[in-house]
């Protein structure tokens, strides 16, 4: 059995002396050194398969593998990161920086730089006496304190008033222009003329001439003391008091009140008719709106014209005068109007006026 044993370990063993053999170059010392265990014996020690064997000594005898050289530097600093997360941070720096230089833009103050100068004690005396010339027309001159001028300021370009302008005396201007509204408690021009609507809410006090070329609206009172001239509707919520002439080339009222009515004008001229008898004479004393005829009755009075009363200038249209008696001289008779025209009227009777008797008539003349 021991025979039969060690011939079938020996026909085991050959085959794999063998292989070694034809796959490697070491001499038998050495195959036998691979056969006999790690102290020397020959003693069976782990199976190893000849495919494993011939591995190792591949591996063992084999020439080494190239290996890939590390990079080093930039290269291998990269080879770390993920070229996408690269490029998605550089992506949002680009936007932070476009964001900040937007906005630096839009925050940024232009500076503007001005050129000063300041005024010495010895300026300041050669302003008080002489037509002295500080600075140019480029500079400006700004003073941070109270400045008093006890003589006169000329400017003869525009004035730029940032705040308040209060004026504790009389302001006087050759002409005043408002671009936009313009309050005024009080108000006195010798001229004023608006081409649009003007709206007062204090007095309005003229002494010359005013020209609206819109609606006056006039919450206070107006004293006018020259002319006013409407183009336009005015309206009035208090009082109009006029000193002066109003021309209008009509006047419409609602409701009309005076407290008295002068009329002025030359004195008309008057003539007596033959109605008035022999001898009869007559006289006037008014105006062409308004007055009182005297017609001193003769001998042999009739009906029909006593007198003609002719006016100094002609009215627009047919007169239409107004006729009471003054008195009882001829208060009985049938006196009437009649021959009315544009430059005079007559005074005529139906019945015959008593002989030698003074007749008085008032006239008011409308038109």
């Amino acid at each position: 059995m021991k025979e039969e044993d060690k011939t079938t370990e020996n026909s085991a063993a050959t085959p794999e002396v063998n292989q070694a053999d034809q796959k490697s170059d070491k001499s038998p010392e050495e195959l036998m050194g691979q056969v006999s265990g790690a102290d020397g014996s020959l003693e069976a020690g782990p199976k190893v398969s000849s495919v494993d064997a011939m591995a190792n000594e591949s591996e063992a005898d084999g020439e080494a593998r190239p290996t890939k050289p590390k990079q080093k530097g930039i290269k291998a600093l990269l080879g770390k990161f993920n070229i996408y997360l690269m490029l998605f941070i550089l992506i949002i720096v680009i936007a932070v920086v476009a964001f900040g230089v937007t906005y630096t833009l839009n925050r940024r103050e232009t500076e503007i730089r001005l050129t000063t100068s300041e005024l010495t004690e010895s300026d300041l005396e050669e302003l008080k006496t002489s037509d002295a010339i500080v600075g140019d027309p480029k500079q400006i001159l700004t003073i941070e304190s109270n400045a008093v001028i006890t003589g006169k300021v000329v400017l003869r370009d525009s004035l730029d008033v940032a705040g308040a302008l209060r004026i504790g005396g009389p302001l006087s201007l050759p002409s005043i222009r408002a671009g936009g509204e313009g309050n005024f408690g009080s108000l006195q021009t010798n001229d004023f003329q608006a081409a649009g609507n003007a709206t007062i809410g204090g007095i309005l006090d003229i002494v010359g001439s005013v020209t609206m070329g819109e609606n006056l609206t006039v919450k206070g009172f107006i004293n006018a003391g020259g002319r006013l001239d409407i183009g336009g509707p005015a309206t009035i919520n208090g009082n109009l008091n006029v000193n002066g002439t109003i021309s209008a080339t009509g006047l419409n009222f609602g409701n009309i009140s005076f407290s008295r009515i002068n009329t002025g004008g030359p004195q008309p001229g008057i003539s007596v008719s033959g109605a008035a008898g022999g001898g009869a004479t007559a006289s006037i004393s008014g105006t062409d709106a308004s007055g009182i005829a005297t017609i001193n009755t003769g001998g042999g009075t009739g009906t029909g014209i006593l007198a003609t009363v002719t006016f100094t200038s002609a009215y627009n249209g047919t007169a239409r005068p107004v006729l009471t008696p003054n008195g009882p001289g001829c208060a009985n008779i049938g006196y009437y109007v009649t021959n009315m025209t544009a430059t005079q009227f007559s005074i005529a009777t139906a019945t015959n006026p008593p002989a030698g008797t003074t007749c008085r008539f008032n006239y008011i003349v409308v038109n």
